[in-house]
C-alpha cells in the first residue's frame, strides 16, 4: 500500500517497508501466537537489527498503534513519527474475552472458518470494502488493486492473522502510551474516515499536546494513496526538519 510513497521518499531517506507477520507477502505460520505484543516485539527487533536507530517511522492503523507502543517502551529506537489514524484510542483497544476466544476457534475451523474467510476475502467482498471504507474516490478501486488484495489474502496461511484480528487478539490500547511520548509526532487523518473517525484523533491529542494533527479532506483510510503528493511532502518536511534539528 506504500507504492506511491516509497520511491518518492527514497530520494531523501533510506526507506524500509515490511509486511507484519501474517500479512501481505510475509510468512504466515499457523502456529504463531498472533498478538499486539508479538508485533511490538517484531517492529522493535527490525529497527535494531536491520535499520539501525533511531529511525523515523511512517505507519498506519494497527501498525501505527504498535509504533506508538514501540516509541513508548523503547524511546531510543524512534526519533519521530507520522501516524495515519492509529487504532486503540476508542476502538480496537480491548483484549478479547471468552466470546472472542470462541470466535477465534470458529474462524480457525477447517470448514466453517474457511467458508467464512473465502466469502469475506472474495473479489466482490474486497471491492465492496475498499469502496466503502478505504477510498473516498471510488475510481481508485481498480481491478488491479482488487486483484492484488485478492492474491495476498489467498496465500497459504493468510487466514490465521485475520482470524486473530477479527477476534480482537491484535487490539492494543494506545492512549496511555501516546500520552507519554516525547518524540515528535504528526497524526494524519482522512476527514471522511468512517473506520477510525476523526474524533479519535482528538482523543489522542487531548493526552499529548505536543502532537500535531494534519487532516486530509476528500479522504478515508488511505491518505498516502488518495493524496500521495501532499502526504510525501508532509513526511519529507517533518523528517528533514527533525534531522536538521538533531
Amino acid at each position: 500500500m506504500w507504492r506511491k510513497n516509497f520511491d518518492s521518499l527514497a530520494r531523501d531517506f533510506r526507506v524500509y517497508a515490511f509486511d507484519l507477520l501474517g500479512f501481505g507477502l510475509s510468512d504466515k505460520p499457523g502456529n504463531a501466537s498472533y498478538s499486539a505484543d508479538l508485533y511490538v516485539e517484531l517492529i522493535s527487533d527490525f529497527i535494531r537489527e536491520v535499520c539501525g536507530y533511531p529511525v523515523n517511522v511512517v505507519a498506519s492503523s494497527l501498525g501505527a498503534a504498535y509504533a506508538i507502543r514501540v516509541a513508548d517502551e523503547h524511546p531510543e529506537l524512534i526519533r519521530s513519527m507520522v501516524l495515519n489514524a492509529p487504532t486503540g484510542a476508542d476502538k480496537l483497544n480491548t483484549r478479547p474475552g471468552m466470546a472472542g476466544a470462541a470466535f477465534y476457534g470458529l474462524l480457525q475451523s477447517p470448514v466453517l472458518g474457511t467458508s467464512f474467510y473465502n466469502v469475506m476475502a472474495s473479489e466482490r467482498g474486497i471491492r465492496d470494502y475498499a469502496r466503502k471504507h478505504l477510498f473516498y474516490d471510488h475510481r481508485r478501486v481498480t481491478d488491479r488493486l482488487v486483484a492484488n488484495f485478492y492474491a495476498t489474502s489467498h496465500q497459504l496461511g493468510a487466514q490465521h492473522a485475520i482470524a486473530a484480528f477479527l477476534s480482537g487478539y491484535l487490539n492494543t490500547d494506545t492512549r496511555a502510551a501516546f500520552s507519554r511520548l516525547t518524540q515528535r509526532v504528526i497524526l494524519v487523518w482522512g476527514k471522511q474516515d468512517m473506520t477510525t473517525p476523526l474524533e479519535n484523533a482528538l482523543t489522542l491529542l487531548s493526552t499529548n499536546s505536543s502532537a500535531r494533527l494534519e487532516i486530509f479532506d476528500y479522504c478515508r483510510m488511505l491518505p498516502e494513496q488518495e493524496h500521495p503528493e501532499k502526504f510525501n511532502l508532509l513526511v519529507r518536511d517533518a523528517f528533514l526538519a527533525r534531522s536538521a534539528a538533531a
